[in-house]
């Protein structure tokens, strides 16, 4: 009876900070993410009849280059048109305002990237209207979230049955 209690009192929480920090170091080096050392941000502002979209690394840094994919409304059935950055990272878009509805623009790639929902009307561009979530193309970092979230679920699983089996609580 007291060799047991000695295991509950005395080895339970030992064992119990090193299995949690033995996931924590696991959850740490099994996703890494280059999002976490910089992420993009986007800008844009209205121009004459046109959105200037401008992209940044957070450290400040142009993201030039970046691809660029501006889709016309879905239901019109009409190819992507493609593109990049300039050198500072803008990328102006000019919508062909006969061709009303939501555009989307992706820009960026990998872990790197962002994507706009742009309401257009036969006159104008919608800027109060501009998102930038779109439930069909949700940002490319949502399914590391996920498997981190599934590990540590699963982590605290089998630390459960062995605790319950081990000690028999």
């Amino acid at each position: 009876m007291k060799l047991n209690q000695l295991l509950k009192n005395l080895i339970l929480p030992v064992v119990t900070a090193i299995f949690f920090g033995f996931m924590g170091l696991f959850s740490i080096i099994s996703f890494p993410s280059p999002a976490f050392a910089h992420s993009v941000e986007t800008n844009y502002q209205l121009r004459a009849n046109a959105l200037e979209i401008h992209l940044t690394f957070s450290t400040g840094e142009a993201f030039e280059n970046a691809a660029v994919v501006v889709r016309p409304p879905s239901e019109l059935g009409l190819e992507p048109i493609k593109g990049h950055t300039n050198a500072q990272g803008i990328f102006i878009f000019q919508p062909d305002y006969s061709i009303p509805g939501n555009w989307s623009v992706e820009i960026g790639e990998g872990s790197h990237w962002d994507f706009l929902n742009i309401p257009v009307t036969s006159q104008s561009i919608e800027f109060e209207a501009i998102s930038q979530n779109h439930l069909d193309r949700p940002h490319h970092h949502y399914l590391a979230d996920a498997l981190l979230g599934a590990e540590v679920a699963l982590c605290f699983g089998i630390f459960g049955q062995f605790i319950k089996t081990k000690f028999k609580l």
